[in-house]
Order: structure tokens, then sequence, then C-alpha cells
């Protein structure tokens, strides 16, 4: 069984001190190190527009002008937080962000708005990404909506989880990843009873998205660890068999100085892609470690 061992985990915590962004430095420091909720929502806030909206949180993605994407990874970092931090502020002008922005013709959001086209992006996020997959972030702003709706109108948080759950019912092919771990997301907000029932559409999801042979390296999709961070989680029975390899290969990858990195590229925008590509290389990074410390493979 492979181990992170101390020198590598320091290598890797080196990275994250000089390498990373501000934003995932204080979140490894909070999570690793005993730093402040205050650090990271500090750092957190300065991706935060007077919309409410945030910018900037995915690197693909290079608009200052607030989008849904951006705004669902705001929520994701704060419920790293484990509700600790004066978090409220941002989280209630995020939440009147989505009620502003809200599309009734199409009972969501545009994961991106027009504005993105004007600046340096992925090939695959120009305005209209992801319209076939309504999920991808609507599912998972519905949770969020969920989750803090003492903030939001009853009626509308109603509304779009209804709407979540119908699609996932009766719409979707589930059978995109992005949109399962949308989906995966919004069952970590909703009452069991809720979750129950699009279990089985989720389960879908997985065996249409979850690459069945992870040690072949096959192609484009999600691995068993994507779906399964920890042992506690919902599906790790499913992969039992087949993460202590998958953990293996996750430490024989990591990078010479210390991070792991993309595995994809943007495809144009070559002179923008290298700064995208050293962001993605904290955020990468500090999510293996959480994987491996939940799994036991850093060395004490």
């Amino acid at each position: 069984m492979e181990m992170l061992t101390q020198s590598r985990f320091a290598h890797a915590q080196s990275y994250m001190k000089k390498g990373a962004r501000a934003l995932e430095k204080a979140l490894f420091e909070y999570e690793f190190e005993g730093g402040s909720a205050a650090s990271v929502l500090e750092q957190l806030s300065r991706y935060q527009n007077q919309d409410g909206g945030f910018h900037g949180l995915e690197p693909d993605i290079r608009t200052p002008v607030s989008s849904a994407i951006s705004t669902s990874i705001a929520f994701q970092i704060l419920d790293k937080l484990n509700g600790e931090g004066e978090y409220e502020e941002i989280a209630r002008n995020a939440i009147q962000y989505l009620i502003h922005t809200y599309r009734q013709d199409r009972k969501g959001w545009d994961i991106t708005p027009r504005e993105a086209d004007e600046s340096p992006r992925a090939i695959w996020w120009n305005y209209g990404a992801f319209d076939e997959t309504w999920g991808n972030p609507n599912a998972e702003l519905a949770g969020y909506l969920y989750k803090y709706r003492h903030l939001v109108p009853s009626d509308f948080v109603q509304e779009v989880v209804d709407e979540a759950m119908d699609y996932i019912l009766h719409h979707s092919a589930c059978n995109e990843m992005h949109e399962m771990f949308c989906y995966l997301r919004l069952a970590e907000q909703l009452p069991e009873d809720q979750v129950q029932r699009m279990t089985h559409r989720i389960d879908q999801f997985i065996e249409n998205c979850v690459i069945h042979q992870p040690e072949e390296g096959q192609g484009y999709g999600a691995y068993p660890l994507q779906v399964a961070e920890s042992p506690d989680t919902r599906y790790f029975d499913r992969y039992a068999e087949v993460i202590p390899g998958e953990l293996d290969r996750l430490i024989e990858s990591q990078l010479s100085d210390g991070s792991w990195g993309p595995n994809w590229a943007w495809g144009r925008f070559e002179d923008e892609w290298p700064a995208a590509r050293e962001e993605w290389k904290g955020i990468i990074t500090l999510n293996h470690l959480r994987i491996l410390r939940a799994y036991g493979r850093i060395q004490e």
C-alpha cells in the first residue's frame, strides 16, 4: 500500500504555501494546520462582486463578471468551513444574486453570463455551454437555496427544488458527469426522504459516468475517488475494491514540484492558459490531499 510520506507531504505543503492562490492556501491552512475560517472568508470575499455573485473561482473562465458556476463554487467553499466564521453576509449576498439572476423561462440560471465570451476561457466555455444538461449547475444551486432557506422566500426554494427533482426523474439522460456531481451535491443538502426519491436515478448517473476500470485509465469520465472522496461517503462500498489501487495511483502521480495538475488544456488563449493551469494545480492538490487524509494515506 502506497503512502504519501512525510517528505512528500511536506513537498505538497510547500507548493500550497508558495504556488497556490491565496484562497487555496488559506483553505489548506484551515483544514490541515488549524488556520482560521476568517482568513478563508477574507480571501473568498475578494472574488465576490457588488451584485453578490462570484467570479474567478473556476480558473477556466476568466471573466470578472459574476457567474452561476463561480457562485456555486463559493458555496462549496463555505461548506468546507463547517459553520465557522462570519459567513452569513457572504452567503446572504450570494443568495440575493441567485434570486435576481434566476431565469423563469429556463427555470434556472445561465451557467456563465454572455460577457464571459469577451474574456479568455477554455474552448468548452462559450456562452450556452451545458444548456443541454440543465442540472449543471442548477441542481447544485437548488441545494444551496435549500440549505440557506432562511434567507430565501420559501415558495422560490420549493420551485427550484421541485424543478431539480422533476428534471432528474423525468428528463435527464443521466450521462454527463458534471451534471452528476451537481446532483450528488444536491443530495448532500436535502433531507433523506427527498434523496431517496432520486437515488435510483443518481445510481444511473454513476453507472453511466464513472469509469468502471480506472486502472486502465479510460479517457473522459469520472473516477471512483470523485464519488467516494472518503470511506464515509454514500458510494464507498460500490468502489471499495478498486479504491486502494486508485489511491496508490494518486500518490504516484504527484508532480516534481509537490503538486498535482490538470490533465486538460484550453486549446486556445495559449498566453493565458499557464496562469489558469497554476490555479488549477492549487485546487487539485488541495483536493487530493483531502482524499489521501480521509483514507489514512498520509504518513504520520
